[in-house]
């Protein structure tokens, strides 16, 4: 079974569930750069039972910024997403999104990747 997602879709999904309007456009295979308040650039570094992992990395100011307040703060984590600032990666847990919830009850991630603007999540039964 497979998952896809355009990265349209995904920014709506984002959208519905926090009110606000994140863009995101595919820059190379398996990189997208997501537009909010900065540009950040993620590359989709592997994968979990149930969980997509990124490295990000930040333009100069936005990244002196963001360890000031990593420093301060620590990471971010939440059901939905953690990130960790000393690593530079974000875990997206797709379980914890009602879109994805029902196909990773039974099944596990076995593969993804973002092709043509299309995230596309191989999943193989428990």
């Amino acid at each position: 079974m497979q998952i896809r997602k355009t990265l349209a879709e995904i920014s709506a999904m984002f959208a519905k569930q926090s009110g606000k309007t994140i863009t995101f456009m595919q820059t190379a295979p398996d990189k997208i750069r997501a537009r909010y308040l900065a540009d950040l650039d993620l590359t989709l570094a592997g994968h979990g039972g149930d969980y997509l992992l990124f490295d990000y990395h930040l333009g100069w100011g936005a990244a002196l910024l963001a360890k000031t307040v990593g420093g301060i703060f620590g990471s971010i984590r939440t059901k939905k997403l953690t990130v960790d600032t000393a690593k530079q990666t974000v875990r997206l847990n797709l379980a914890a999104f009602a879109e994805f919830r029902p196909a990773l009850e039974t099944r596990r991630i076995a593969a993804a990747r973002i092709e043509d603007g299309i995230l596309t999540v191989d999943l193989a039964d428990d």
